[in-house]
C-alpha cells in the first residue's frame, strides 16, 4: 500500500509540475518552484526504492541457497506434491518405486524373476502361508524415458522405452525364467513363477517411436502394450494391480487368452481421437516364434467419450500364441538342431534347459464400460466389462525346439493341429468384472472389485466324467474379490492397504494343491 500510496503522490506532482501557469510567475520564482519539487520528486523516489529492497530481500536469500527451513527433506516433499517432471530438452526420465509387506493364506515363496514376485493370486503350486516382502502391490516397479520433439507445424516425433523390475531384489521381471526356475520341482516345492511378456529385457514394458498430429492421430512402431490390454486397465477398478485384480495379476485377459501377448513385439500401433469418438488398431508381423510365419496379430477398439461415459468395444486375434509351463522332468539338448537334424524329443539330453508350451490360436471380443456421475454431491466412478475369449489348435504348427519371448527355446509342445490337438472342442473363457471407486476425500479412495471367469467343458466328454476323470479341460468357474484403500500423501507418493480373495472350482481347480488363498499387503508406491 505504501509504495502505491508514494506512486501516486509522484505523479501527481510531476502532474502538477507540468500543469503549472508559468506565465502568471517571473522566471525566478518558476524555477524555484521546479527546482522544490525536483527535489520531492527525488526523495519520493528514493523512499519508493528503500520499500522495494524490503520486499525482495527474502526472495534474494532464498534464491541464494537453502535457509534452515528448506532442508532435503522440505524439499524432497515440495517436489513429491508437484506437478514437476525430470525433463531435460524435451526427454522426460520417469519411474515407480511400489513396495509393501503382505502375505496369502495359501501360498508360495518368493522368486525375484516373477515380475508379481509371489503368487497373490491362487495357483496350481499354492500350498502354504507366506509373509514378507511384496514387490508391486498396486503397480509394477519401473524405470523409463519419452520424449516429444516437434518437427513441424502440427507433426512431432514422439518415443517411449521402459521396463519393469523387482525393488525387493533389484532383478528385471522375467515370467518365462521363473517358470524355467521351477522345472523339475514338484508342484508343492515349486516358488512362484508364472508365463508373462516381460522377460528379462532391458525396456521389458515398452519400446516404440513415430510421429504425432493433433487432427490426423498417433502412428508408432516397435513393442507396444496391445489395444486390448488398453481398455482391459481403462475397464478394471483396480487399475491393473498385482495384489488386488485377476486381470492385472494375469494377462491373460490383455493378452486375449495368453498372457505373453499382453504386449507384443514387431508392431505398428494407430490411435486418433474425433470429437467423442476414439479408434485404435495395432497389428504384429508375423516371424516372431514361427519360423514358417503364420504367427502374426492383429487388433482394434473403437470408444466414444460423452457426458461422463467410457464406451469401448475391442477385437483382438492372434495365432500361434504361447503358453509356457515347466517340465516335470528338464529336458536338456546338447546340440541345437538344424535343417537336417531337426530337434526331437529323443534328442533332448545334456546341459541347456528347454520349457514346455501349449500353442493355440486365439481371439477375444470385450465390450467395457465407466461411468462418472457429475450430479452427486460427492465423486465416485462405476466401472464393468465383458470379455470372451476363443482359443483353438493352431492353423501352423510350431515344432519343438522354437524360441519364445525373452529368448528362450521351447523343447515339449502339448497342442498342436491334427491327432495330438488339445482344443478338438474349443476352450472358451468368458470374464466379468465390476467395480466403485469412490472419492472419501480428494486424497482418499476406496475401491472394492469382483471378477468371475467361467471356462466350458471342451474335454469331449460329460462333464460328470470329465470331473470324475480329473480333467482340466472340464467347465469350472473362479471367483475374486478385492478392496483398496489408497491414501495420497502427495501427487507422487501414496499409502495403500488391498485384501484379495481367490477361490476356484471344479475344471479350474483339477491339479491345484488348495481352492482358495486369501491375500493381503500394505506397501508405499513413489513416482516421479
Amino acid at each position: 500500500m505504501k509504495s502505491r500510496l508514494l506512486i501516486g503522490t509522484a505523479m501527481g506532482v510531476a502532474m502538477l509540475v507540468s500543469s503549472l501557469p508559468v506565465f502568471a510567475q517571473s522566471a525566478a520564482d518558476t524555477q524555484a518552484q521546479i527546482n522544490a519539487m525536483q527535489a520531492q520528486i527525488q526523495a519520493l523516489q528514493q523512499q519508493l526504492s528503500a520499500i522495494k529492497a524490503q520486499s525482495t530481500a527474502p526472495a534474494a536469500a532464498s534464491a541464494s541457497g537453502p535457509t534452515s527451513s528448506d532442508g532435503v527433506l522440505s524439499t524432497a516433499v515440495k517436489y513429491l506434491d508437484s506437478d514437476d517432471t525430470l525433463t531435460w530438452h524435451g526427454v522426460t526420465f520417469y519411474a515407480t518405486v511400489d513396495v509393501g509387506i503382505g502375505g496369502q493364506s495359501h501360498g508360495t515363496a518368493l522368486n525375484s524373476d516373477y515380475a508379481p514376485g509371489v503368487e497373490e493370486l491362487l495357483g496350481k503350486n499354492s500350498n502354504h502361508a507366506y509373509t514378507g516382502l511384496i514387490p508391486g502391490g498396486l503397480s509394477q516397479s519401473s524405470y523409463g524415458i519419452r520424449g516429444t520433439e516437434q518437427l513441424m507445424d502440427g507433426l512431432s516425433f514422439v518415443f517411449r522405452a521402459d521396463g519393469g523390475f523387482d525393488p525387493v531384489t533389484g532383478t528385471l521381471s522375467n515370467g518365462v525364467k521363473s517358470v524355467l526356475d521351477n522345472n523339475g520341482v514338484a508342484l508343492r516345492n515349486q516358488s512362484s513363477n508364472g508365463d508373462s511378456s516381460r522377460d528379462g529385457q532391458v525396456f521389458n514394458n515398452m519400446a516404440y517411436f513415430g510421429l504425432s498430429n493433433p487432427t490426423f492421430g498417433t502412428l508408432t512402431f516397435g513393442r507396444h502394450q496391445t489395444v486390448l490390454a488398453d481398455a482391459v486397465i481403462a475397464s478394471d477398478p483396480q487399475a491393473g494391480s498385482y495384489a488386488a485384480s485377476v486381470v492385472g495379476y494375469s494377462g491373460a485377459a490383455g493378452g486375449a487368452g495368453n498372457t505373453e501377448d499382453f504386449r507384443l513385439d514387431n508392431t505398428i500401433k494407430y490411435g486418433v481421437k474425433y470429437g467423442p469418438v476414439r479408434f485404435g488398431a495395432l497389428y504384429q508381423f508375423s516371424g516372431n516364434t514361427n519360423p514358417g510365419k503364420g504367427d502374426d496379430a492383429y487388433q482394434a477398439d473403437l470408444g466414444v467419450d460423452y457426458m461422463g461415459f467410457t464406451l469401448d468395444a475391442t477385437y483382438a486375434h492372434k495365432n500361434d500364441a504361447v503358453a509356457v509351463s515347466a517340465n516335470a522332468t528338464p529336458l536338456n539338448i546338447t546340440a541345437a538342431p538344424t535343417a537336417l537334424a531337426p530337434l526331437t524329443i529323443g534328442s533332448l539330453t545334456g546341459t541347456n534347459q528347454y520349457l514346455a508350451a501349449t500353442i493355440s490360436d486365439n481371439t477375444a471380443m470385450m465390450v467395457s464400460a465407466t461411468y462418472t456421475p457429475d450430479f452427486l454431491p460427492f465423486k465416485v466412478k462405476l466401472f464393468g466389462a465383458y470379455e470372451r475369449i476363443d482359443l483353438q489348435n493352431p492353423g501352423h504348427a510350431l515344432a519343438a525346439g522354437f524360441t519364445t519371448e525373452g529368448g528362450y527355446q521351447v523343447g515339449t509342445v502339448n497342442a498342436q493341429n491334427g491327432a495330438t490337438a488339445t482344443y478338438n472342442q474349443g476352450k472358451q473363457l468368458d470374464y466379468y468384472w465390476g467395480g466403485i471407486k469412490y472419492w472419501v476425500t480428494p486424497e482418499i479412495t476406496l475401491t472394492p472389485a469382483y471378477y468371475r471367469i467361467e471356462q466350458n467343458n471342451y474335454s469331449g466328454k460329460t462333464q460328470i466324467a470329465c470331473l470324475r476323470a480329473a480333467g482340466g479341460n472340464c467347465a469350472g468357474t473362479e471367483n475374486v474379490a478385492s478392496f483398496v484403500i489408497d491414501w495420497n500423501l502427495t501427487k507422487k507418493f501414496d499409502l495403500y492397504t488391498a485384501v484379495m480373495v481367490s477361490h476356484v472350482e471344479e475344471g479350474l481347480d483339477i491339479g491345484f494343491i488348495n481352492n482358495n488363498t486369501v491375500s493381503e499387503v500394505v506397501g508405499g508406491r513413489v513416482k516421479f
